[in-house]
């Protein structure tokens, strides 16, 4: 076999009607299957995926299928990827989702032309999923956190110089069931030396589907979804260059979540009061021990808004202030 470029890793949890379109995708690749590698891992999947997966596998010599006992969440499962991997880079591709026909080509060139250590490849929603746009404008070969919107895209659906994966110790942390690739992703783009956008091609297509068996849904719990903001806040702290570039990369991580916050609290949620103030309470806790003048300065003026009725605790003036930004987008 020559040169691997690309491991493409996908964790599977009771994915049986979906990963054919996404396997499919990948061995239909414009980039020659003699340099991609596929990696799976069942994680105890309870439906046929495991067969799927063992189907694929006989008939494709670069196919490789490991089962393991479910762990609860896709981490652990590329943490194991990313043991077995051999190729340059690895594409964490989720199982319900597919690649554009020359996604890995396109999305490997850039990455090796420019010396990148992370590639990001345009998003397109399917069924009405919504996905980060404003980082696509225009191609850009190189950048880096701080003078784009990666941030805005905190999934870890992307391609990874493996070696930088190694050489940093980036891994999925283990026991956090909320969020987990936040931490992953906060520290590779803190620590990468270059980050490649592919914005003139429709690289990863996120699909919106009706079942959500193939997930391992756990309910959102607060202080958990908090205790993740509060693991990739202090990876910004231990990584940033310096004090003026953590305040920045604090504030656009904040400015993300936050707003996803404020979703969970407001957008149509059906939440009991009681919930929505354990929400507030957890919320407050995070931005007392997280969130100083400095970082806050560099916010949106209606997120600092926002932040003001947080901490009054005006649950009333937060879902009026929040219904009115909705009539004005």
């Amino acid at each position: 076999m020559s040169q691997i470029k690309v491991t493409v890793g996908i964790p599977v949890y009771n994915s049986a009607n979906h990963i054919c379109t996404c396997l499919e995708s990948i061995l239909n690749q414009s980039m020659e299957q003699e340099s991609i590698e596929i990696i799976m891992v069942n994680d105890g999947s309870t439906d046929s995926s495991g067969q799927v997966l063992d189907s694929y596998a006989s008939t494709h010599p670069n196919i490789t299928v490991i089962h393991q006992e479910n762990t609860g969440g896709p981490g652990a499962p590329r943490n194991t990827i990313m043991k077995q991997a051999l190729g340059e880079f690895i594409f964490f591709v989720d199982a319900d989702d597919y690649l554009g026909p020359e996604a890995l080509e396109r999305m490997y060139k850039m990455g090796n032309d420019s010396h990148s250590d992370i590639i990001v490849g345009k998003f397109t929603g399917v069924n009405g999923r919504w996905v980060a746009k404003s980082m696509f404008a225009a191609n850009e070969p190189f950048t880096n956190v701080y003078e784009s919107n990666v941030l805005e895209a905190i999934g870890p659906t992307k391609m990874f110089r493996r070696r930088f994966l190694l050489d940093n110790d980036i891994t999925f942390p283990v026991g956090i069931c909320t969020a987990e690739d936040q931490p992953f992703m906060v520290k590779a783009y803190v620590l990468a030396r270059g980050i490649s956008i592919v914005a003139d091609y429709p690289c990863y297509y996120v699909v919106n589907h009706k079942d959500k068996q193939h997930a391992s849904v756990i309910q959102v719990q607060p202080r958990d979804y908090y205790k993740t903001l509060e693991e990739s806040v202090k990876v910004i702290h231990r990584y940033a260059e310096n004090e003026k570039k953590r305040n920045l990369l604090k504030a656009k991580y904040l400015k993300k979540e936050l707003t996803t916050g404020r979703s969970i609290l407001f957008a149509g949620s059906q939440m009991s009061l009681d919930e929505k103030f354990l929400w507030l309470s957890e919320l407050n806790r995070f931005l007392n021990s997280w969130v100083d003048d400095q970082t806050e300065k560099l916010l949106p003026l209606n997120m600092r808004v926002f932040l003001f009725l947080v901490k009054r605790g005006d649950l009333e003036k937060l879902k009026a202030f929040s219904g009115l930004e909705a009539v004005q987008a």
